[in-house]
């Protein structure tokens, strides 16, 4: 509980309290923060359908909307 407590009221200190909620791309890039994703907000998963975790987690890309 601490460590969350620190954590926060350090990114808000000397940080983007911004990058504690933003969804991170298969590239490490924060979703509507960082150069070149500055418009995508919204993490897309291109396939779910995959059995092990680490497959899925590789597949997010930054997008401006979500699919139908």
């Amino acid at each position: 509980m601490f460590s969350m407590i620190y954590v926060t009221f350090s990114s808000y200190k000397d940080g983007n309290m911004d990058k504690l909620i933003a969804p991170i791309d298969h590239l490490n890039r924060f979703c509507g923060i960082d150069e070149g994703v500055e418009n995508y907000k919204f993490l897309y998963f291109s396939d779910i359908n995959q059995d092990k975790v680490d497959a899925i987690l590789t597949s997010g890309l930054c997008v401006k909307y979500c699919p139908n």
